[in-house]
């Protein structure tokens, strides 16, 4: 291919020009896909019925939020993939890309354990009523494993235009819409599968869409995508923290009552707060406060040293403390300091602020330039028991793979 070929059209062709080539392929894709949706509705009323129909529109409000986070994506990359090409930086704009897949693989997975994870209580909120909740049910159930394909898909493909290939795009999101349209013909009336065979039809479309979308990784046009696409800072900036919030916000939620529970127990074991709070070394050595549930008595409490070199430490401990530290449920609060980014899920454990032997020997890794975790390889490895210079290593071994 020569050199002219790879030109963007976006940055040399006239606006009127540029209007027809990219404007029509994406009136035309988002035309299909209204009439597949109109045809989903037919083939639903004219099965099922009125309650089919009211079933598909409560559930549409969960597939709209799975397409406002895949156009947020998707446009968001795009813009930025168009505005580095234009700047020359083509190396920003692969990295733009990369980045573009990974988070819409990883945000998909996410948001499609939150949907099932809510499914039932979202469709009473969207106005489920007794005789639609089955129908909502069936539909949502099998709608939502398309969820992942339905981001991926449509947030690549917006790159594909981005690229110059308007039409490449169209086709992939019109043959998806037509092998919808097909297969509910097939699915929901000769093989009377109802609202699941409408449902399995949708997501079949969308996986189509997708692995075309992906395919174009290969053809990229002024760009070439590989392993070394990925930039691993954006990666810890904006993926693995969506993760870490994501994660914590459920951890919370679904730990809320084991959490008032312990708060509860330990309140009546011994006086004093139910929290602790202790100065730690967060990211580039910078401090914070980590919380923990209390398990020591108040009296005895020293919070500049660690636990390991207290003389007479079991002395120190509450009896609920001891379980609490022997299953680790004490460090269950860190879950807020995750979700207000003082930590992550995985990371090398925060150490305290005078632990300068700790803290020395990991800046040799670089792993004090990352933030501290939940829990870590050094700490699934040997915790407390481990020497200072062998946990620091175990740090570094993280910090680089």
């Amino acid at each position: 291919m020569t050199a002219t070929n790879n030109i963007n059209p976006l940055g040399v062709e006239k606006i009127n020009k540029l209007l027809v080539k990219f404007a029509i392929p994406s009136i035309v894709a988002m035309v299909v896909n209204a009439i597949y949706n109109m045809f989903d509705q037919i083939c639903i009323g004219r099965k099922i019925g009125p309650d089919g129909n009211a079933a598909t529109n409560v559930v549409f409000p969960i597939t709209t939020i799975a397409m406002a986070i895949a156009l947020t994506i998707g446009q968001g990359g795009a813009s930025k993939q168009n505005i580095e090409l234009g700047a020359g930086n083509k190396k920003k704009a692969q990295n733009v890309v990369g980045n573009l897949v990974i988070f819409s693989s990883v945000g998909s997975v996410i948001i499609t354990i939150i949907a099932f994870v809510f499914m039932k209580p979202m469709l009473v909120l969207f106005g489920a009523t007794d005789n639609v909740m089955p129908y909502a049910v069936d539909y949502s159930s099998v709608v939502i494993w398309g969820m992942p394909a339905l981001i991926i898909g449509t947030s690549i493909n917006n790159t594909i235009r981005a690229d110059g290939s308007p039409l490449y795009a169209m086709i992939s999101m019109a043959l998806g819409a037509v092998i919808n349209i097909v297969l509910d013909i097939i699915f929901v009336f000769p093989l009377n599968m109802g609202m699941k065979g409408a449902a399995l039809a949708t997501i079949i479309g969308q996986y189509a869409v997708c692995i075309i979308s992906l395919n174009y990784i290969r053809k990229y046009k002024n760009i070439t995508i590989t392993k070394d696409s990925i930039s691993f800072a954006l990666y810890d900036k904006y993926v693995k923290r969506f993760l870490d919030i994501m994660l914590s916000i459920i951890g919370i939620i679904v730990l809320s009552i084991p959490l008032l529970i312990i708060a509860v127990v330990i309140k009546m074991d011994s006086p004093g707060p139910i929290f602790f709070k202790q100065k730690r070394i967060g990211i580039y050595k910078n401090h914070f406060y980590i919380l923990k549930f209390r398990s020591m008595y108040v009296d005895d409490e020293q919070k500049d040293i660690p636990t390991h070199l207290l003389k007479n430490p079991e002395s120190r401990i509450t009896r609920v403390g001891k379980i609490l530290r022997k299953t680790s449920l004490d460090e269950l609060p860190q879950l807020f300091n995750i979700l207000k980014g003082e930590m992550s899920i995985i990371g090398p454990r925060p150490a305290l602020w005078n632990q300068y032997d700790l803290i020395e020997e990991r800046d040799k890794y670089s792993a004090n330039d990352i933030k501290p975790g939940l829990t870590g390889w050094a700490q699934i490895n040997g915790r407390d028991e481990l020497e200072i210079d062998i946990k620091a290593k175990l740090d570094g071994e993280y910090v680089e793979n």
